[in-house]
């Protein structure tokens, strides 16, 4: 009785290794700077601030915004255009001759393909185009991270959200100042 409770083991213990090893496996690298005589300077940014308030990546969202609202009104219409003919079908369908019943039914089967994939292509080609965008913000505000990083004397910097981070000080935030550089660049690109 005694050696199975022994072995039971608390739940999340693996996972709590595994932080523990991660951790660890990440202070070793800087452990010879620290040992230098250097101190560890760590720096978080918010990649969501940065496409929400710079001026590159207020357009980018403009810019997917106008394209899904196009492609939405496409779908929109089409699935009208469906809607109705669905509708001419179930209320004259009773007074029609078989040979236009069967070309409307067959015109709503090809209808409800084409719409299905407009549709589909809209979302492919929306998620596509959101991803060359999203990649060319990151290829612009990497080289401004990077200067600022090294400007700082910042050890790390991390992606606030995304790194696993469940709490960073404002203090170490420097989202603002990569806003500032990134905006005062797109504004001498775009003028």
């Amino acid at each position: 009785m005694r050696s199975s409770s022994n072995s039971r083991r608390r739940p999340g213990g693996f996972a709590l290794v595994a932080i523990v090893a991660a951790v660890l496996g990440m202070a070793l690298p800087l452990a010879p700077a620290a040992a230098q005589g250097g101190q560890v300077k760590v720096a978080v940014i918010d990649v969501q601030s940065i496409l929400a308030e710079s001026k590159r990546g207020t357009a980018v969202q403009r810019e997917l915004e106008a394209f899904q609202k196009q492609k939405s009104d496409e779908i929109q219409s089409r699935g009208e255009e469906l809607a109705n003919l669905r509708k001419d079908y179930a209320e004259k369908g009773l007074s029609m001759a078989e040979d236009r019943l069967a070309q409307m039914k067959t015109e709503i089967e090809d209808k409800t393909v084409q719409f299905n994939r407009l549709r589909d292509d809209a979302n492919f080609e929306l998620k596509k185009r959101s991803e060359e965008l999203l990649a060319q913000v990151e290829a612009e505000v990497l080289p401004i991270i990077n200067q600022v990083g090294r400007e700082g004397g910042y050890t790390l910097i991390f992606n606030k959200f995304q790194s696993g981070l469940v709490f960073a000080d404002d203090a170490i935030d420097i989202t603002g100042l990569v806003i500032e550089r990134y905006d005062a660049g797109y504004q001498a690109d775009g003028e």
